[in-house]
Parts: structure tokens; C-alpha cells; sequence
């Protein structure tokens, strides 16, 4: 994110420019944190009123908050008249900049806002969706919502596929490099943003860079967003499946108190939306490993890590590999 000054000029109607600014250069999410200046009319709509009430000036502009979004501004003002009285409400068309007017934009460059009828209330509520390039990434590993296998666990996963490994590359590759690099830090701002970037530093780097360790080398990243979606509680908001991934990164540390996490998540996940019985299973038997040999033993001849006469007698058991 970052964030982008504005100052309008005198005449400018208010509402009208910001709308204008936003579309010019397609800020699919932005929010106004702050606005000062002066008007010389406004158009104010007050709590609970059906239409705006016009006002003739001068004013002083105190605050301006709102967002930006496709859909058009919501945007509120805070305004002080000429004996220092001060009136607020929703900005409406119609209030026209006097001398100038400053605004400061925080923009979301990878998120778009959207408006949709809350079930409840029936109000349009601002939804905060995840930019193109992330939800690509959704896309390609749970398939669009109106693919074959959405709602299903995919045949691309959990398999070795070098076909599949190399399209990963192909389509995801600088992305998953820019993560593992620290970047793509915006994707964060929503949940599923959060697991878009966890599955590149968790699953896709396993594709892309199979048998070398730099297929590990994003397992501390995912690891610290997992913590993050689940200390947050964002993790509940996301579907079964996208939850059953938003969990590996627990699944995949070689630390038995993450360990323990993720039996306790795949156990609660596992017994309010039915996953498939393996995928429980999976964490016991990860867990089981690292609590014998604090690592997974499959993992030495890669990392170039000695293996102990255990871990050898281990990885010759058939499924001692995963």
C-alpha cells in the first residue's frame, strides 16, 4: 500500500474530482484518511435524512474520510462556518472547493473494494476482495467458482507432476520469487490475500523447486502468516478447503508446538466440515514424526543433513516420505 496526496483546485466539485482521480488511474481500493481546505457551497446529507441539504459558505474543511472504490465514493465531511459552528454528515455532488482542498489517499495497489447487500440488513456493505494477481493464485489452486473441481480437492495436488510443477513455474514463478524475497506484502490486507501469498511461499515453492532446499525456503514466512490468520481469527472466514491450506505451513514446521497446532486445527476443521479422512490423519502422522526425531528425516539428504541410524532404519519404511 501507499499512500498519495491531492490538492484540487478552486471550482472543483469535491465528490466529482475524487471519483474523477480514481478512475483516471484505476485505484480499485483506496481509502481518504484525511482532507483539509475551505468550500465555498456544500451539499451535505445528515444522519437518517433521505436527500442532502445545501449549505452556502464559506466553510472551512476540518476532516474527510471515506473510500474509493469502481462503485463510486462514500465519503464523509466535517465542516466549520464562518462563526465556528461545525456540521458533518455525507458528502454529497455539489460541494465546490473555495480555495483548495488537500486529500490524502491510502491506496491498496493488489485489493479492490466492493459493494453487496449485507443478508442481514440489506444495506450495501464494503467487501475488501483481493487484487487480479492474487486471485489468480486462488484460481489456479482451488479452481474458479465456476470450474469443475471448485469446492473439491484437486488432482494437481499433493503429487509429483512435472508437468504440473513446470506450469506452476511457468505462471507463478517471479511471484513466488518476490515473496520469498519479503514482497507482495499487499496481498496481506485481506485473509485471502494472506493465503494467496502463503501458498506461494508453501506450496508453490515445493513445485517449482522440488528436491532442492530451496523448496523449504519459505516455510518460516508461511508459517508466521498461518500464525497470523489463525491468531486473528481469519482463518475461520475462509472455506474448508482454503482453511485445510491456510493450516499446512503448521503441518510442514519441524517444531513440535507447531505441530501440535496443527493437529488441534485439522481436528476442529476436520469435525465441523468433513474433510477427508487422510488429510487428519497426515497431521497425526507429521506430528508423530517430529515428536521421534524433532525433523523429518526425509528432508536430510536434501538439506544435507547426516541422518542418524533411526532416521535411516525410518526412511526405509514404506510412507516414511509422505
Amino acid at each position: 500500500m501507499y499512500t498519495l496526496p491531492l490538492r484540487l483546485p478552486p471550482g472543483a466539485d469535491l465528490r466529482a474530482a475524487l471519483e474523477r482521480h480514481a478512475h483516471d488511474h484505476d485505484l480499485s481500493a483506496a481509502q481518504v484518511v484525511g482532507g483539509v481546505g475551505s468550500l465555498s457551497e456544500a451539499q451535505v446529507r445528515y444522519a437518517g435524512a433521505a436527500t442532502p441539504t445545501g449549505l452556502s459558505g464559506p466553510f472551512e474543511l476540518l476532516g474527510l474520510s471515506g473510500t474509493l472504490s469502481p462503485q463510486g465514493a462514500h465519503l464523509h465531511l466535517t465542516l466549520a462556518d464562518a462563526q465556528g459552528r461545525v456540521i458533518g454528515g455525507h458528502l454529497c455532488a455539489g460541494c465546490t472547493v473555495r480555495t483548495t482542498v488537500e486529500v490524502l489517499l491510502l491506496v491498496l495497489p493488489e485489493h479492490r473494494y466492493h459493494r453487496e447487500p449485507d443478508a442481514a440488513t440489506g444495506y450495501l456493505e464494503l467487501v475488501l476482495r483481493p487484487g487480479a494477481e492474487a486471485q489468480e493464485v486462488l484460481d489456479f489452486w482451488f479452481d474458479r467458482p465456476d470450474g469443475p473441481e471448485h469446492g473439491a480437492p484437486r488432482s494437481l495436488w499433493f503429487r509429483k507432476d512435472a508437468a504440473v510443477d513446470a506450469e506452476i513455474a511457468r505462471r507463478f514463478g517471479p511471484r513466488v520469487e518476490a515473496a520469498l524475497a519479503g514482497g507482495l506484502r499487499d496481498w496481506e490486507a485481506t485473509p485471502e490475500g494472506t493465503l494467496a501469498r502463503l501458498l506461494l511461499l508453501d506450496q508453490f515453492t515445493r513445485n517449482i523447486y522440488r528436491d532442492t532446499p530451496r523448496a523449504f525456503a519459505g516455510d518460516a514466512q508461511a508459517l508466521a502468516l498461518a500464525r497470523r490468520l489463525v491468531r486473528t481469527g481469519d482463518h475461520l472466514g475462509l472455506p474448508p478447503l482454503q482453511r485445510w491450506f491456510a493450516y499446512m505451513p503448521f503441518e510442514h514446521a519441524e517444531d513440535l508446538e507447531a505441530q501440535d497446532e496443527s493437529v488441534r486445527l485439522f481436528s476442529a476443521l476436520a469435525e465441523t466440515a468433513g474433510l477427508p479422512p487422510d488429510a487428519l490423519d497426515y497431521a497425526h502422522r507429521h506430528r508423530e514424526v517430529v515428536l521421534r526425531f524433532g525433523r523429518f528425516p526425509h528432508r536430510n539428504e536434501v538439506l544435507g543433513r547426516a541422518s542418524s541410524e533411526a532416521e535411516l532404519a525410518f526412511l526405509r519404511q514404506p510412507g516414511s516420505r509422505f
